[in-house]
C-alpha cells in the first residue's frame, strides 16, 4: 500500500515549476518560459486587458501553470510566439 504525502503519491515524478527570464530591447520584449525538454507544451495567451496586463497559461504533463503579467508600457498584440520541442523553451515576443 502506498501512502500519500501533501496529497502527492510518492510513485508521482515531481514536475518543477517552469523557470522565467525576459529579454528586453528598445522595439520588443521577449518573454522565456523554460519548461522540461520534450515537454510539449499547450501555450494559451489571453489578449492583454487595458493593453498592458495579460495571462499566459502552460499546460504540460497534465499541470497547468498561469502567469500574469503587467507590463509597464503598452504591448504588441498579437505576439509571436515560438515552442522549441527539443529543450521546452517557449519565446514570447511582443
Amino acid at each position: 500500500s502506498s501512502t500519500e504525502t501533501n496529497g502527492v503519491s510518492p510513485n508521482e515524478e515531481k514536475i518543477e515549476l517552469p523557470r522565467f527570464d525576459w529579454i528586453q530591447k528598445l522595439e520588443y520584449i521577449t518573454i522565456i518560459f523554460y519548461t522540461k525538454a520534450f515537454s510539449n507544451p499547450l501555450v494559451e495567451i489571453q489578449k492583454p486587458t487595458n493593453d498592458r496586463t495579460l495571462v499566459i497559461a502552460l499546460t504540460y504533463y497534465e499541470h497547468t501553470y498561469k502567469n500574469e503579467l503587467t507590463f509597464f508600457e503598452k504591448i504588441h498584440w498579437p505576439c509571436d510566439v515560438t515552442v522549441t520541442a527539443e529543450t521546452g523553451k517557449v519565446e514570447l515576443v511582443f
